[in-house]
């Protein structure tokens, strides 16, 4: 089975390496070895520390290419696989920076990518470079490559590198470099760390010498974007609309996002970036984030790519206005049962601020709905006005009608002709699914204990109709997340703002007059919705038209895989 993943190439690793997550993913065979220290390239020691483990030949892809190796088994963050000098090597690529055309110069294999392909396709020159570090360090020039193969390095390398790091030849070869030089001016362009020269601009009142023309317009022009804070004045934070966030420096970029990306269970590139940049900034942030989301190993190997069959029309209903007043649910399942005896989810979802409640049942009869229906949503948000539900014989046999009837709940099934007018839980669904195969790929046997955690990250993330979270439409604020180190900003003034109100009692009034135009913006974004869903039915209604099937009609049947 052939699984796509993220490479990189390096050209300063001597070694081909593979991280330890995908070989569990990929349950590839390996062999022990004498412990192998790794050393960057200035002679300091690998966070990762020694390798032990190798595995057996394995058969890479790259375009029409393929190559089989064993790789080093380590931890690498930043890729899947890093393919070192023994590649360069082996296919000896030679890069012609004018037209940016990359040649596989082996005799079995010769390979040239067009511009047009380097630039749109998977196989990017942005992902042949030294290290990590090099591909996040340059800023207008993601193109950039370096190669260590024979040619470049026997004949003329300083065409090879930009001009300003020509004396780092040694660095980019296979010879080994005793001493980096010092940081210069060059090296913050490139680096992208253009916002230290503004932090020093604060510090000091005066701007380095001899920057280049174009970086100096672009400091001067940026540092009103910029402030220093806390007790000396040494934190550099960046004011942005919704308040100042902290500079986060490019040596934690990486391990940051990996962290949140981690602990919210996976989740999008679109569900988390509203949540980072209200937790910190640094230049380009889209771009990298959207890169290190879209090479993470568990994401690529627990990614949903089958394609739905043709539909019928969606449905759509009246957004409800007020909190609880609307509640869809639906189970998930059945799952690999768990060490607790649980096999299934029983999800229900707030229609007016997206909060989702979800709980696991050792089995799906309608014991376990009133169970949930009494425990998670009467005894917490009190009884609804309606609820939504497909027409599971959970939801509709036994004492469950009765015990609604009770309640005044008006029960809400769809019908068999429009099962998507509950697609608001269906695509709840889809989050649920893929967080929890991310977080438990090791642990299918505890997906329940991973549930809390899954719930919380639907919760708190941005919803892409409301534009708002969850969590803030229920409680006027935005939460905490596990990885934060200090207290949110809040949307609604900064913080150095909030802590000179001399009233408390009148923040406080702001925050839920606040809450209130929220849920009230939620409803009408609901409602717009709605009405673009409408007009696309009709304009789509005769090619996903509702079929109605007659006796000794011939239909195919999808086997869905379990």
């Amino acid at each position: 089975k052939e699984i796509p993943i993220s490479v990189l190439l390096d050209t300063g690793a001597t070694g081909n390496f593979i991280d330890s997550n995908l070989v569990k993913l990929l349950k590839a065979p390996v062999v022990s070895c004498s412990p192998v220290p790794l050393s960057l390239v200035d002679g300091s020691p690998h966070n990762s520390g020694p390798v032990t483990h190798v595995t057996e030949s394995l058969e890479l892809k790259f375009s029409s290419c393929s190559y089989s190796c064993s790789l080093f088994v380590s931890s690498f963050p930043s890729a899947s696989v890093i393919l070192g000098y023994p590649w360069f090597k082996y296919f000896n690529p030679v890069i012609d920076w004018n037209s940016r055309l990359v040649t596989f110069n082996y005799p079995k294999y010769s390979d040239d990518l067009s511009p047009d392909l380097v630039r749109n396709s998977e196989v990017a020159l942005r992902n042949m470079a030294i290290a990590a570090r090099t591909t996040d360090l340059i800023q207008g020039e993601e193109n950039l490559v370096n190669t260590d193969n024979d040619k470049a390095t026997t004949n003329d390398f300083q065409n090879i590198i930009p001009f300003q790091y020509s004396d780092l030849a040694d660095v980019f070869s296979e010879k080994k470099s005793e001493i980096l030089p010092e940081k210069r001016h060059n090296d913050i362009d490139i680096d992208n760390d253009w916002p230290l020269i503004v932090e020093h601009f604060l510090k000091v009142d005066s701007w380095p010498d001899s920057l280049p023309e174009n970086i100096l317009n672009k400091c001067k022009n940026e540092t009103k974007h910029f402030r220093l804070f806390g007790s000396n004045n040494l934190e550099l934070q960046r004011i942005t609309p919704e308040g100042p966030v902290d500079y986060l420096k490019f040596d934690h970029r990486q391990e940051k996002v990996i962290q949140y990306h981690t602990t919210l269970g996976h989740m999008s590139f679109d569900s988390i970036i509203p949540l980072l940049k209200r937790r910190f900034w640094f230049p380009r942030m889209d771009q990298k984030i959207k890169q290190i989301i879209s090479n993470c190993s568990v994401c690529q190997l627990n990614r949903n790519d089958s394609q739905s069959a043709q539909s019928a029309p969606l449905r759509p209903i009246t957004p409800a206005a007020l909190p609880f007043e609307r509640w869809g649910i639906d189970f998930v399942g059945p799952i690999p049962t768990s060490k607790s005896g649980n096999k299934y989810i029983l999800t229900a979802i707030d229609y007016a601020t997206r909060w989702v409640v979800a709980t696991p049942y050792p089995d799906k009869s309608s014991r376990s709905v009133m169970h949930f229906i009494y425990n998670h949503i009467v005894m917490q948000y009190g009884p609804p006005f309606e609820i939504i539900s497909d027409r599971d014989k959970a939801f509709l046999e036994d004492a469950l009608p009765h015990y609604e009837q009770l309640l005044r709940i008006k029960h809400l099934p769809t019908t068999s002709y429009h099962p998507r007018t509950n697609g608001m839980v269906e695509r709840m669904h889809q989050m649920l699914n893929h967080s929890l195969r991310c977080l438990t790929q090791d642990h299918i046997d505890r997906w329940d204990e991973f549930l809390p955690q899954v719930v919380f990250a639907i919760r708190a993330r941005q919803h892409s109709v409301t534009k708002h979270s969850p969590f803030y439409l229920m409680f006027g604020v935005e939460p905490r997340l596990p990885c934060d180190t200090t207290p949110p900003r809040s949307t609604m003034q900064p913080l150095d703002k909030l802590e000179q109100m001399e009233e408390r009692h009148e923040f406080t009034a702001r925050q839920f007059e606040e809450l209130g135009l929220a849920r009230r913006a939620a409803t009408e974004r609901t409602m717009a919705q709605a009405e673009v869903m409408l007009q696309r039915n009709n304009q789509t209604d005769k090619e996903n038209c509702d079929h109605r099937f007659e006796i000794g009609d011939w239909v195919k049947l999808r086997m869905q895989k379990k």
